[in-house]
Protein backbone atom coordinates (compact mmCIF):
# COMPACT_ATOMS: atom_id res chain seq x y z
CA UNK A 1 0.00 0.00 0.00
CA UNK A 2 3.11 2.01 -0.22
CA UNK A 3 2.80 2.80 3.55
CA UNK A 4 5.70 2.50 6.27
CA UNK A 5 5.96 0.00 8.47
CA UNK A 6 5.53 2.18 11.40
CA UNK A 7 2.50 4.20 9.53
CA UNK A 8 0.32 0.87 8.61
CA UNK A 9 0.68 -0.17 12.15
CA UNK A 10 -0.63 3.50 13.16
CA UNK A 11 -3.10 3.28 10.42
CA UNK A 12 -4.30 -0.13 11.39
CA UNK A 13 -4.19 -0.09 15.12
CA UNK A 14 -1.65 -2.54 15.32
CA UNK A 15 1.90 -2.85 17.08
CA UNK A 16 4.98 -2.32 14.30
CA UNK A 17 6.24 -5.88 15.58
CA UNK A 18 3.09 -7.39 14.24
CA UNK A 19 3.02 -5.12 11.32
CA UNK A 20 6.90 -6.65 10.81
CA UNK A 21 6.02 -10.50 11.74
CA UNK A 22 3.27 -10.23 9.20
CA UNK A 23 5.56 -8.44 6.29
CA UNK A 24 7.89 -11.27 7.08
CA UNK A 25 5.67 -14.14 7.08
CA UNK A 26 7.23 -15.54 10.41
CA UNK A 27 7.32 -15.46 13.51
CA UNK A 28 9.44 -17.32 16.31
CA UNK A 29 10.60 -19.40 12.97
CA UNK A 30 6.63 -20.01 13.00
CA UNK A 31 4.62 -19.51 9.72
CA UNK A 32 2.39 -15.73 10.56
CA UNK A 33 -0.79 -15.44 8.53
CA UNK A 34 -2.30 -11.59 8.31
CA UNK A 35 -5.53 -12.84 9.81
CA UNK A 36 -8.95 -11.89 7.82
CA UNK A 37 -9.75 -8.73 9.69
CA UNK A 38 -6.44 -7.19 8.75
CA UNK A 39 -6.88 -8.15 4.92
CA UNK A 40 -9.98 -6.16 5.44
CA UNK A 41 -8.67 -3.32 7.63
CA UNK A 42 -6.31 -3.02 4.51
CA UNK A 43 -8.64 -3.42 1.67
CA UNK A 44 -11.04 -0.55 3.40
CA UNK A 45 -7.83 1.52 4.15
CA UNK A 46 -7.61 1.26 0.13
CA UNK A 47 -10.43 2.52 -0.77
CA UNK A 48 -10.38 5.83 1.66
CA UNK A 49 -11.94 4.57 4.86
CA UNK A 50 -10.01 5.56 7.45
CA UNK A 51 -12.37 5.21 10.80
CA UNK A 52 -15.79 3.40 10.76
CA UNK A 53 -18.45 3.51 13.37
CA UNK A 54 -20.41 0.51 12.71
CA UNK A 55 -22.87 2.05 10.94
CA UNK A 56 -24.71 1.46 7.48
CA UNK A 57 -23.83 3.69 4.88
CA UNK A 58 -25.84 3.70 0.99
CA UNK A 59 -23.47 3.12 -1.35
CA UNK A 60 -23.80 5.50 -4.53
Amino acid sequence: MGLSQKKAAEALGLKLRMIQYYEKGKRDSKDVKIPKSVRLACFALSEGVSDFDGTETKRK
